[in-house]
């Protein structure tokens, strides 16, 4: 199906410059990248830096929406074993790394040193809690 449409020639010169050859193609894959969002959707779009950003601080590249929704989940909880999930929340998360930071000499906990600051406040709060 061949539709025409009207865009602003500044709009087509930014396709036109990534795509020479074939604007209207460039136009198009967008444009399928895109359509299963509604019209009234949202959609947060990450390039670049913040992409790499974004990675950088997950420890692992993303590539999927799906892929970030499940590190964020897993950033959430904190697994004992047998089953049993504990979650974090956004305050608890914050405090563990500000500690962690507080804590390390550089002043900056690596993903590894944050992550086992972690695994010790844990047992240590159930040692706390439950005992030895």
């Amino acid at each position: 199906m061949f539709v025409q449409i009207q865009i602003p020639d500044e709009l087509y010169q930014v396709f036109a410059e990534r795509s020479p050859e074939r604007p209207q193609k460039a136009i198009a894959d967008t444009l399928k990248r895109f359509a299963a969002i509604p019209p009234e959707g949202v959609a947060i779009q990450l390039t670049g830096a913040e992409l790499r950003e974004l990675s950088r601080l997950l420890g692992h590249p993303i590539s999927t929406p799906g892929e970030l929704v499940e590190h964020i989940i897993r950033s959430e909880r904190v697994s004992l074993g047998e089953g049993i999930e504990v979650m974090l929340n956004p305050g608890q998360r914050q405090r563990l790394k500000a500690q962690a930071d507080f804590f390390n000499p550089s002043g900056k906990a690596t993903k590894e040193e944050y992550e086992a600051f972690v695994k010790q406040q844990v047992s240590a709060g159930i040692v706390t809690t439950v005992g030895v």
